[in-house]
Order: C-alpha cells, then structure tokens, then sequence
C-alpha cells in the first residue's frame, strides 16, 4: 500500500522569543537606523541588471513573509490553493494512493482491478498539519486548553490531528453495516436456490480495514510526542474559552495554523522550549515590496546583495536553493531544516 505523501518537514533551533510575543505590524526600520536608506531609496540607487533581477524574483519569497512581533516570519510552503502544507488536494492524494488488485469474478476467473481510497478517508489527512515543526502548516482537530493567556491567545497541549474515539466508532458501525448487507444478500440467495450461503467476515473486514486505512494512519501520527507537547496558539478568539477543556477552535471545525517559531520559557539555566502558532491565513497576501525590503534590511542586506545570495544559492543546489534563502530570511534564531 502507498503511504500518503507528505509536506517537506522543517526543523529549527530553539528560538527565544518573549513571553508577551503578539502579532503586531513590525516597526519602520527608518526609525531606528536613520542613516539606513528609506526602501524607496534602495529602489532608486539599484543596479539596473539587480533591479531587473529584483522585481522579477522578490514576491516569490515576499509573497510567504509577514510582520510578526516587530519582526518577520515566513511559511515557505503556504498557498490557499492548499488546506495544509502536504500540498496536494484530495484528489491528487485519491489518485496517488489507488492499488491494483486482483479479484475473484468466478470459481476460476480473476480480473485486475483499481481501488481507489474514499474521500471520507483522505479528506482529514490531506487537511491535518503534517508535522509539529517550523515551516509546516494545516489543520490541528483540537487541543487541550491549559491557560486562556488573552482575547486572541492560548496555551495547548496534547494536540489531535483526528478523534481516535471517533474514528473507532465510525469503523464499527461500517462493519456492522456491511455485515447486515451480506447477511441480507446471503438469506435472499440462500431462499432462492436451496443451498445454505456463508457470509465471509474476513472479506467484510478487509473492506472495512480499507476504507478506514489514512484516517488510521492519521491516529498514529497524532502519536509522535511533539502533538504532546505545549504551544502557544495566537490569532484566534479566545471569546468564552475556560482552561482544561478540549478545543477545536471558535467554530468548532479545527485550528489552521501555521508553526512559526519555538520559544524558551520556564527556568532560565534549564529552560523548556514550545512551539508557536498563528493563523495560516496570515500569509494569504504576504509583504509588499517596500516591506519586503525592510525585512531584507533587517537581514543585513541590499537589494543587490539579496540577489547575489539569491543567485548563489539556485546555482549551488537547484533544488535545496529557495530552503537556504528562506533560511535567511528568518530571524538569526529562526531556521529551517537544510
């Protein structure tokens, strides 16, 4: 059987954040370094060549960057195309994931056939985050709330990516089910000609084992230690929400979020880390171009050294280039996996 595929999974090294970290639009560079060049000036004194290489190069990294907590951060895999950042819709993961098997059509007659997963099965896995790691994004089922910390933010642990409970549930009333039908069919039959008609069980449950298959998977992933873990969760209305209950977000149909950070807290000589999470529908409309800018700046480059580094990176590795020039884009603190 072919396992569904997944997002990229990026890592990074612990990132210390302050507690009181909110999502606010990130300050005017001009202010704190005057003699550093408004964005429009660097427009303005660019290389012609760079320049040229600039525009048509800047919103492909611009376009997955916002302001944060008078920084920036990046998602490097968000598109609204996409429910998560396994970058596939169902469909694409229905046909990725058919089988060919063979079947039994007579006493002695078989015929090769494609099996394809239902929807139901696929939906929750291509919509689940696919990995408690920077850079990835989709859909948490609910999490255990520990502290309500503001209007738009809240601690959580012991995340799920599905109800296990449910799933389990869902499983056996399919098996009863379909074992109701085959015993329907296997009287009918059995009144019709004479000869007493068995139900296969076995076959009942393969079927069933089948159609349940990813969201099975889905629970088992849930199990990976970093769902356990606490993370702070900022964007979303805490309007009503009380500690020690599961949650599943203001509307009740999950939390799509998009990990950003990690962040020490606890002791100072042995702190602890946990992940930070927002909205993965900040990233919709990026940054314009003069904010995009800024963020360069605070990177400690030009335009022209933007896309010399840029160059550099595709021309070394095609394939691992746009990785490196998020890297550095992100906050000293703040990297992806390379």
């Amino acid at each position: 059987m072919m396992v569904l595929l997944v997002g990229v999974a990026l890592t990074c090294s612990a990132m210390a954040w302050g507690a009181d970290a909110k999502p606010t639009p990130a300050k005017d560079d001009k202010a704190q370094a005057p003699a550093r060049p408004t964005p429009r000036e660097m427009l303005e004194q660019t290389d012609p060549t760079a320049l040229a290489r600039w525009r048509r190069h800047w919103r492909i990294y611009g376009k997955q960057c916002i302001a944060f907590n008078d920084d920036y951060i990046v998602c490097p895999t968000y598109s609204p195309r996409y429910d998560s950042s396994r970058q596939l819709t169902v469909e694409d993961a229905q046909r990725q994931l058919v089988v060919r098997e063979k079947v039994r059509v007579g006493p002695n007659l078989t015929k090769l056939r494609d099996r394809m997963p239902l929807r139901e099965d696929v939906e929750p896995v291509v919509r689940s985050l696919p990995a408690m790691a920077i850079g990835e994004w989709g859909c948490i089922q609910s999490g255990e709330v520990t502290q309500v910390i503001d209007a738009d933010e809240v601690m959580l642990e012991k995340c799920q990516l599905i109800d296990a409970d449910e799933v389990k549930q869902a499983k056996k009333r399919r098996e009863q089910e379909l074992t109701s039908e085959a015993e329907a069919r296997a009287d009918a039959e059995q009144r019709q000609t004479g000869r007493k008609v068995s139900v296969n069980r076995g076959d009942i449950r393969d079927a069933v084992d089948y159609e349940f298959e990813q969201r099975e998977k889905l629970v088992d992933a849930q199990k990976n230690k970093a769902f356990s873990e606490p993370v702070r969760v900022i964007g979303f209305s805490t309007a009503g929400l009380v500690e020690k209950i599961r949650w599943s977000g203001p509307g009740g149909a999950g939390l799509q979020v998009a990990i950003v950070a990690m962040e020490e807290y606890g002791d100072k000589k042995k702190p602890k880390t946990r992940f930070i999470a927002v909205p993965a529908s900040w990233f919709r409309h990026g940054l314009e171009e003069e904010d995009f800018i800024r963020l360069i700046q605070k990177r400690g480059m030009d335009i022209e050294s933007f896309v010399d580094f840029m160059q550099n990176a595709k021309r070394d590795d095609p394939q691992t280039g746009d990785d490196r020039v998020f890297n550095r884009l992100m906050p000293p603190m703040q990297r992806l996996g390379s």
